[in-house]
């Protein structure tokens, strides 16, 4: 794998991370019924947004460095 797409994976996998376990659960009961949805779909909407920006990032340095 290219050492240049790490990032993108990682935030991928934060993604995955915030999507099936849900770490905000107790936070967003607390505040009130479907904040919990709220607040974990919210969290993995910005590490997926994070991991395509990054992605976008890479490639261009990638591309800078070969050309």
């Amino acid at each position: 794998m290219p050492t240049h797409m790490v990032w993108p994976l990682i935030f991928v996998l934060l993604t995955l991370f915030a999507v099936l376990v849900n770490p905000l659960t107790s936070m967003g009961d607390r505040i009130g019924p479907g904040w919990s949805d709220v607040l974990n779909g919210g969290l993995g909407l910005l590490f997926l947004i994070l991991a395509g920006v990054s992605g976008v990032i890479a490639l261009r340095r990638a591309k800078r460095s070969r050309g």
